[in-house]
């Protein structure tokens, strides 16, 4: 069992589940809206955890309703929350998914709180998927691998870390140029980069070059993919913290997995 720094977002995510794919301008019918917990903080600490792992989540968490009924559900799964920020307010994300499971992120621009990391350095590596500049070095116990997502709008900040993960859905940057802000944007750290492509083969590149690595079994036709992304990521780390050649062919088993049989989400009630 390791020991893993988690520093990302936990929102209450409303799902609207469309009866046919978004057209932009169009009038769409809704056959499902639901109130769940999602953010990357909750799908990467979920997979940690289930995998049997310590985590400690650095999060932003609103002193509302909402963000208490959250903090409890990590506390019932057993991740210490002593590097969680409270804030007035739970940020919450409109998510819209249509029949193919194809989904669209909406959100808002309301600031968050700088997480608090922990006073210690013996994590045995972190994944950082934050909404600021942050560094999780200081964390990590030395050599540990710092898994960073990619930012998409912040193009100038630095992101300290050993590899960095991205999802072909987000950009449409080929692989090379993609390389070359991670480097940016990890200040030269990085040591390879992996692009996420759904169904289709994953890219790793290295300085060496590119290859490619087999995804797993494509998901049931419709079947919702929110989360796919922070579970392999998750898996990934934890592969990279071994030292697993094949650290990205395992993650994307294990997160074909979790799609199939993906468990039933966490519906807020409040």
């Amino acid at each position: 069992m390791a020991r893993f720094l988690v520093v990302a977002s936990v929102n209450a995510d409303r799902i609207w589940t469309l009866a046919e794919k978004l057209r932009p301008g169009a009038r769409h019918m809704r056959t499902g809206l639901a109130t769940q917990i999602g953010g990357a903080g909750w799908y990467a600490a979920n997979a940690l955890r289930a995998a049997g792992h310590e985590v400690t989540l650095a999060c932003a968490l609103g002193e509302d309703e909402v963000g208490n009924i959250l903090f409890g559900r990590f506390r019932g799964l057993g991740v210490d929350m002593s590097a969680c920020t409270r804030m007035p307010r739970t940020h919450s994300y409109d998510i819209l998914v249509d029949p193919d499971g194809e989904r669209t992120l909406v959100f808002g621009n309301a600031a968050r709180p700088l997480p608090s990391l922990p006073d210690r350095r013996d994590f045995d590596g972190a994944y950082v998927n934050c909404w600021v500049p942050i560094s999780a070095t200081a964390s990590v116990r030395d050599g540990a691998p710092i898994l960073v997502q990619l930012p998409l709008r912040d193009r100038t900040g630095r992101y300290p870390g050993t590899h960095v993960v991205v999802s072909r859905s987000d950009t449409d940057e080929a692989p090379r140029e993609l390389w070359t802000r991670a480097l940016a944007t990890t200040g030269g750290q990085a040591e390879g980069l992996i692009v996420t492509d759904g169904p289709s083969p994953i890219t790793v590149v290295t300085s060496g070059g590119e290859v490619s690595v087999p995804s797993g079994p494509r998901a049931p036709d419709g079947q919702i993919t929110v989360g796919a992304g922070d579970t392999f990521a998750a898996h990934l780390l934890a592969g990279l913290s071994r030292g697993a050649a094949t650290a990205a062919a395992e993650a994307a088993q294990a997160a074909s997995r979790w799609l199939a049989a993906r468990p039933a989400p966490e519906i807020i009630e409040v």
